[in-house]
């Protein structure tokens, strides 16, 4: 009886550890994955601000002007996302625990499905 217990105890623990390591290896891709699409998306619009200050600066012939223009414009935003603060990170908050749980859904109705 005792040696029935012991190896299903060390059958759990062997199960808890692999699902650990799933969990593990699907929090660390969807990391990866979220860097790239950060990282692509941080240079896109770096460039297009870029493009369009040199499209102002070109309209009052100083390309410079035209950066620092569109600068303030990123400023502005800025600031009012500084003042709105707590709506943002509750917004943001919702919004993550929203595909934590769509994700834990999605998990649960394929191991139903197995």
């Amino acid at each position: 009886m005792f040696g029935i217990l012991k190896k299903y105890v060390n059958k759990r623990l062997e199960l808890l550890k692999l699902e650990f390591v799933e969990y593990s290896s699907r929090l660390v891709s969807i990391l990866i994955f979220a860097f790239i699409i950060i990282l692509s998306a941080f240079m896109f619009f770096f460039l297009l601000s870029l493009a369009i200050g040199m499209m102002i600066g070109r309209y009052f012939d100083n390309p410079g002007l035209g950066i620092l223009i569109f600068s303030a414009i990123y400023l502005l935003l800025f600031i009012i996302l500084l003042l709105n603060h707590k709506k943002v990170k509750d917004f943001v908050m919702k919004k993550i625990a929203e595909m934590q749980l769509n994700y834990i859904d999605e998990d649960e109705d394929e191991n139903d499905e197995d």
